[in-house]
């Protein structure tokens, strides 16, 4: 099936959960970021069981430092 993460297309199994995507993009260990699906976040203790489907729009977050 087809997803986007990051305005990136990515052809992943059925049945692929969000922690998997992550794995595969080095997102999966970063701290300070968040993820929404479809513009709903995903809290972080959902990400190994959130499962995707087809056309899923996934957008990474991350915290920046600055001012």
């Amino acid at each position: 099936m087809n997803i986007i993460c990051n305005e990136k297309g990515m052809s992943v199994e059925a049945q692929t959960t969000l922690f998997y995507v992550l794995e595969q993009t080095g997102f999966h260990n970063q701290t300070g970021i968040a993820i929404a699906v479809n513009n709903c976040v995903i809290p972080r203790t959902k990400w190994e069981s959130h499962e995707l489907l087809e056309g899923d729009k996934i957008l990474v977050i991350q915290a920046t430092k600055g001012g």
